[in-house]
């Protein structure tokens, strides 16, 4: 089945669970054209009903953000059960393979293990001043950033979240690639749902500056006021592939 030039469906229970889970913390979804260049599709339509929509963005209300991102770096998704060997990290689903790996809170921990390096100027700041939106801290004893070392003045990062972070995980077409949707944290003990705008665009400034993230999906937020990833269950068309 496919939905006119904008997106094809490969809609299964799991990318069901994860379009409802993203509902319920919030998130709005939008129709893109396709067949329009980024920088003639600056202004989506109005959000749609869910079920027609092929777009998720980062706002989930009231000004606030929860992170939406477009993975297009070399990494590795890692994932382990609460309780296991601190050792027992295990690879999640990734490449060409079309699944939806969904985790509510309280299931797994995970890290993101990027293979990029980066300034370890860079690294200092993502590590203890720009992660509110991943939940954490200034400085949190159980989750963030470590690392590991790589050429002088550089480290290889790893984003460091336990099962207090609930995310959803959908590879794209392109082998390597995804979109990762990361929940409210659960140590938000004061209702927030999500962080706001600067604080979340400080985070994906520093992350494209180390090069975590591309520069035009960067810009792109910038200029929509959001980061927008493909809803869980479609993916790009081909030919929007080699736009």
């Amino acid at each position: 089945m496919a939905y006119g030039r904008n997106s094809e469906v490969v809609m299964n229970d799991t990318a069901s669970q994860a379009v409802a889970l993203l509902r319920q913390w919030g998130h709005q979804f939008h129709l893109r054209n396709f067949a329009l260049k980024d920088e003639q599709d600056t202004c989506l339509s109005a959000v749609q009903p869910s079920a027609h929509a092929n777009t998720v963005g980062s706002s989930v209300g009231d000004g606030l953000h929860l992170p939406v991102l477009d993975i297009d770096v070399p990494f590795h998704l890692m994932v382990k059960r609460p309780g296991t060997s601190p050792t027992n990290w295990q690879p999640a689903p990734s490449g060409s393979e079309i699944t939806t790996l969904v985790q509510p809170a309280g299931q797994l921990s995970w890290q993101l293990r990027f293979e990029q390096p980066m300034d370890e100027e860079l690294f200092g700041l993502l590590r203890n001043g720009v992660s509110a939106p991943f939940g954490l801290k200034r400085y949190d004893a159980d989750d963030g950033w470590t690392y590991t070392s790589s050429l002088p003045g550089k480290v290889q990062p790893f984003l460091a979240l336990g099962h207090s972070v609930p995310f959803i995980w959908s590879p794209s077409r392109t082998p390597g690639h995804g979109h990762l949707f990361i929940g409210p944290s659960t140590k938000w003990r004061d209702g927030r749902r999500g962080v706001s705008w600067d604080d979340y665009l400080a985070l994906l400034r520093v992350m494209s500056r180390g090069g975590l993230l591309g520069e035009g999906f960067v810009r792109m937020a910038e200029q929509r006021g959001q980061t927008m990833a493909m809803k869980p269950g479609r993916i790009k068309p081909p030919e929007a592939l080699l736009s």
